[in-house]
């Protein structure tokens, strides 16, 4: 039987071309294998992990292989009968034998999967220059895992033991200290001392499924032994039962009367909040609520306040918005217990009057909190808030919208100086022209600057209009005098400056967005000086315009769509509408203007 599964596996060889020789062998061995435990590639060595060595492979004979496959007697299946097997067919069986090999045995991690035997056992770790103690005993747990025969070490964590406890030894195959192997399951007993890595551990017990493992594989497992305790843990058995007998001992009113003498003499007395301390430690109340300020300082500051449950104290932080301007520092009460009240100084000999601080049920979301005279409004709150109101007092904590209220502002109106000097033409030239740097950067955006300018000699100066947490202190930007364009070499006249103008003062590109109404007033007045507000020579220019699109039954305009067609007679960022808007005031409307509808999207 033997030599008919060898010829089998010849045959199969034969059948396949050199280079698949390998894999057909491998298939082969696929079929009888009945050992499916996992391999390790890692080992433990005095040095540390390092690579496990494998064993050399077997080399191929290319020689004998390539006589095997001249011969003809190879070509043969199993059964000898067919001279040949085509190359789909052949892989076909091959196929249907591997789906339907079944392995002898079950592997060891599938049939073994989450199954660990777990041991309990000790080590004594030696305690240096300590009178109280020689050596220490550790406890641990000593897990081996059945799938792959790994084992890990696990040490229960103690209180305030100031060890570091937890994961002992991690998960791995333990060698034996005579490097004969690793450790098994035979070589862990009760009451037997095993050495891993030097340090010895003594088993003393395991639980009932281990047990029972061992008594279906019939191996014996052993007796139980008692623990081991140390001096410090005997020590401190002892005494805290002799504190504990003194203190059941202690009368009621000998109790009472010593801890009345303590505290007369200075001593300590009873906490009466620690009880609360132990159960709300760490327990926070957090809200939302913000201080309307406006009366002050024009603005709404935003705060978070918490409330701490272990000793109801309360704590203010503020919220900064992002580049405010502001020092960060968040504090902006530090953590104290707030009295609904504030804080009176009493005159001598007069009793001071409790003080009553806030507790939990004073907060509400929607309601306001005095604090120090401050009103806080409460508008959100967190989820930990929510939960703890609606266990503890069955209110449950909303949320409210905030609402941004616009700030009015008074407007300020510029009036024309009355000082006497030259003529009241003169006085209404110097207009105020609201201009904007063209080239801005990311300081200079909502800089704005006023730009004054007199007829009589055509001096320019140029203000620059303070704007809150801007960077820029404002005031004059340039003083009187005559500025030249320096890419014209021209000297700037009254003229030159109209909405939607650009001009270059002082090496600064600013345009004109906006003017007074006593400027636009002096333009129209004074049409041969100001060609812009000349409306005879726009209604000339325009009327060409108008009339052909009268022609093409145009009825309608937007916006964009004028600004289009008088885009070569009306230069300028926003002079059209500079235009239109004096046309229409001028109250000389035209028959052109009146059937052409200007429409502002």
């Amino acid at each position: 039987m033997k030599n008919q599964s060898i010829l089998d596996a010849q045959a199969t060889m034969a059948m396949s071309p050199p280079h698949m020789l390998t894999n057909m062998q491998q298939a082969v061995d696929h079929y009888k294998k009945d050992d499916f435990s996992l391999k390790q590639t890692l080992t433990y060595c005095l040095s540390g992990r390092v690579d496990l060595q494998l064993p050399e492979r077997i080399e191929i004979d290319k020689e004998l292989l390539m006589r095997m496959d001249a011969s003809p007697a190879w070509r043969l299946d199993g059964n000898r009968k067919s001279p040949y097997i085509p190359s789909e067919q052949r892989k076909e069986m091959e196929e249907q034998r591997r789906l339907s090999f079944r392995p002898q045995r079950q592997p060891a991690w599938l049939k073994y999967d989450r199954q660990t035997l777990r041991f309990y056992a000790y080590f004594q770790e030696p305690v240096h220059d300590n009178p109280r103690e020689n050596y220490r005993v550790r406890y641990c747990l000593i897990l081996y895992y059945l799938e792959d025969g790994t084992m890990q070490i696990l040490e229960p964590r103690m209180e305030n033991s100031g060890i570091l406890q937890g994961t002992f030894l991690k998960r791995h195959r333990f060698p034996r200290p005579d490097r004969s192997g690793f450790f098994t399951m035979e070589d862990l007993k009760l009451s037997t001392d095993v050495t891993i890595y030097t340090r010895v551990f003594r088993i003393i017990d395991c639980d009932p499924f281990t047990r029972q493992f061992y008594e279906q594989c019939n191996m014996d497992v052993g007796e139980p032994s008692e623990p081991l305790s140390d001096n410090f843990f005997e020590n401190e058995v002892v005494r805290r039962a002799h504190f504990l007998l003194r203190r059941r001992l202690v009368p009621k009113d000998v109790k009472e009367s010593r801890e009345y003498t303590e505290i007369m003499l200075g001593g300590s007395r009873k906490n009466s909040g620690l009880k609360q301390h132990l159960y709300n430690d760490r327990k926070v109340l957090r809200f939302y609520c913000y201080w309307d300020d406006k009366t002050n300082y024009g603005m709404r500051s935003y705060y978070v306040f918490h409330y701490f449950l272990a000793d109801d104290s309360v704590e203010i932080l503020e919220c900064y918005p992002r580049n405010s301007g502001k020092r960060e520092f968040p504090t902006f009460l530090k953590r104290q217990k707030l009295p609904k009240e504030p804080t009176v100084t009493s005159c001598p000999g007069v009793v001071p009057k409790k003080t009553d601080h806030y507790k939990p049920e004073d907060f509400e979301v929607g309601k306001d909190v005095m604090v120090y005279n401050r009103q806080f409004h409460l508008y959100d709150c967190d989820d930990f808030t929510r939960e703890f109101y609606l266990k503890y007092t069955g209110v449950q904590q909303g949320k409210e919208e905030i609402v941004d209220e616009p700030l009015e502002i008074p407007k300020i109106e510029w009036k024309p100086h009355a000082l006497g000097i030259s003529t009241d033409e003169d006085t209404l030239a110097s207009c105020l022209n609201i201009a904007q740097l063209v080239k801005e950067t990311r300081e200079d955006e909502g800089r704005r600057f006023i730009i004054s300018v007199r007829e009589r000699d055509n001096s320019v100066m140029v203000f620059e209009t303070r704007e809150n947490n801007s960077g820029h202190v404002g005031g004059k930007f340039a003083d009187a005098g005559k500025k030249v364009d320096f890419v014209t070499g021209r000297t700037y006249t009254a003229a030159d400056f109209y909405i939607g103008a650009v001009v270059n003062i002082s090496s600064v590109a600013f345009a004109i967005i906006d003017a007074d109404e006593r400027t636009l007033k002096h333009m129209q007045a004074h049409p041969s000086k100001y060609p812009v507000s000349n409306l005879d020579l726009i209604r000339e220019k325009i009327s060409g315009v108008l009339r052909a699109l009268k022609d093409e039954n145009v009825q309608t305009l937007s916006q964009a769509e004028l600004q289009y067609h008088l885009r070569g007679i009306l230069v300028g960022r926003n002079l059209w509408l500079f235009c239109v808007v004096s046309l229409l005031a001028s109250g000389s409307t035209s028959a052109l203007l009146t059937e052409a509808v200007v429409r502002r999207e």
